[in-house]
């Protein structure tokens, strides 16, 4: 099905762009690859969740949102996530930054209420990450001081495990959820499969909990590619 999909919107491109059937069917299969192969090469790609509505769902509000998915179904969507953020680094040298966001409910931004991961290459940090960067420029502690050690101290905290933390995020516009890597590597792709599936599991776990009718936006933070100082990879889950 998939490379039927990819065949027919290839087709509507070159029909609109004014080639005549005869003229398609002359292409040779070498040509249409490597006009397939743009489709997989942006800077902006959609990662989407395998089906709309909950296994044995009954209503149309039944979706199948993070929390919905299982512990390993989360834990793949996370490790793909990762590897395609990789991926799109190591084939476009311009980007220093990639922002990575899910848009849960059209309250939250999202076009369409069906799961999906964005992830965008920027030629430039932002003024977010730019922001905390100068923070850590200032104070190398200032997320552990102003962060768990914070959040430890108020009572904040509400999930743990070995890799990851979770407290309540303070000063955001909207309710915040925190999710902060324990690990020593400060981006997603430097964290071991371990690693990775223990952010995971705490991300998962907040997810469940809030229910599949909360919308949010699941927004991911990390040292940048080029930065000198080093951020640690957390995740805000914020209530729309």
């Amino acid at each position: 099905k998939g490379i039927e999909h990819i065949n027919n919107i290839l087709q509507y491109k070159l029909e609109q762009s004014g080639k005549t059937p005869e003229q398609i069917k002359k292409k040779f299969a070498f040509e249409k690859v490597n006009m397939i192969d743009a489709f997989f090469g942006g800077c902006h790609e959609m990662i989407i969740a395998k089906t709309h509505f909950a296994d044995g769902a009954e209503y149309d509000t039944q979706l199948r949102s993070s929390g919905v998915l299982s512990t390993e179904e989360h834990f793949q969507y996370f490790a793909f996530t990762v590897s395609a953020m990789k991926d799109m680094l190591e084939h476009n040298r311009y980007i220093r930054y990639i922002s990575i966001f899910q848009n849960w409910l059209r309250s939250s931004g999202a076009s369409f209420d069906h799961l999906h991961k964005q992830i965008c290459g920027l030629d430039e940090w932002g003024s977010s990450i730019t922001e905390q960067i100068n923070m850590l420029r200032l104070d190398a502690n200032v997320f552990n001081e102003f962060g768990a050690n914070l959040a430890s101290q108020y009572n904040l905290v509400f999930a743990e495990n070995d890799y990851a933390i979770a407290f309540v995020g303070i000063g955001h516009r909207y309710p915040t959820l925190e999710i902060y890597s324990k690990s020593y590597f400060t981006r997603p792709y430097e964290h071991s499969m371990e690693e990775l599936r223990g952010v995971s599991d705490v991300v998962h776990a907040c997810h469940a909990a809030m229910g599949s009718q909360s919308s949010c936006n699941e927004e991911w933070y990390y040292t940048p590619i080029d930065a000198v100082y080093k951020m640690p990879w957390h995740v805000c889950l914020k209530w729309r």
